[in-house]
């Protein structure tokens, strides 16, 4: 489980698995303003002890995809 927070609040809920050095988190929620089903996928990979890549893919309504590049750094 991810919680994603953004300024002190909390936004979202992830829950997922870990499959060797790949966390896949997935969180489904229904768009309160329109009532479409939202899917959120993030999958990141360990490249190093200080850094992760991978994507986000959002799916909206009829298979409307958006995916996006994601670098980490650890900050120290």
């Amino acid at each position: 489980m991810a919680k994603a927070i953004s300024d002190s609040r909390l936004v979202r809920v992830y829950s997922g698995s870990l499959v060797d050095n790949t966390a896949e988190l997935v969180e489904e929620r229904k768009d309160s303003s329109s009532q479409h089903d939202i899917k959120m996928t993030v999958r990141l990979r360990v490249r190093d002890d200080s850094n992760m890549e991978g994507e986000r893919e959002i799916v909206r309504e009829n298979d409307c995809k958006i995916i996006y590049a994601l670098q980490m750094q650890k900050q120290s």
